[in-house]
């Protein structure tokens, strides 16, 4: 199972997230204040949702669906908006989505009607995407952790499976 690291997740969230709230700020405070909440917000929320993530992290490995072949990888994902877990195995890609999700779904995608795979970005600035072209011409896009990693993984089973 991939994970991200605590701090790295912290990271990701909170500064982005403070950078954001210290400008909103900074137009309510005055500059001094604008930053020190800024600063004191980001840090708050990147905790909270790094705990947060480690605590679907290990609430999804304890209900992981039934699929037909072994699980490769697995890590949390975004589909349509919808949080959820994306698994790999040997035949295909299956995104589960949180119990509680609004709009709920699954999606399974066998790897022999992958056409391509490419990277891109969020806010065409976070490079955290993978869109997923498959043979019938829909695009299915991921936003996930470690795009490449998983980009590398699929394209790797697809070659095994190919052979």
């Amino acid at each position: 199972m991939r994970t991200v690291p605590f701090l790295t997740t912290a990271l990701r969230t909170g500064i982005p997230f403070g950078v954001l709230m210290g400008g909103f700020f900074v137009l309510l405070d005055g500059v001094f204040f604008g930053v020190i909440n800024g600063l004191l917000v980001g840090i708050f929320f990147g905790f909270g949702m790094a705990l947060f993530s480690l605590y679907q992290t290990k609430k999804h490995s304890s209900k992981k669906p039934e699929l037909d072949d072994d699980i490769i990888d697995e890590g949390p994902a975004n589909h349509r908006g919808v949080g959820g877990w994306l698994f790999l195995t040997k035949e295909k890609l299956f995104f589960q989505s949180h119990a509680v999700n609004f709009g709920r779904h699954e999606l399974s995608i066998p790897l022999s009607e992958i056409v391509d795979l490419k990277g891109a970005k969020s806010l065409g600035l976070i490079p955290n995407q993978l869109h997923i072209h498959v043979k019938n011409g829909e695009i299915e896009r991921f936003v996930l952790n470690q795009w490449n990693l998983w980009k590398q993984e699929i394209e790797e089973q697809i070659t095994s499976l190919n052979d």
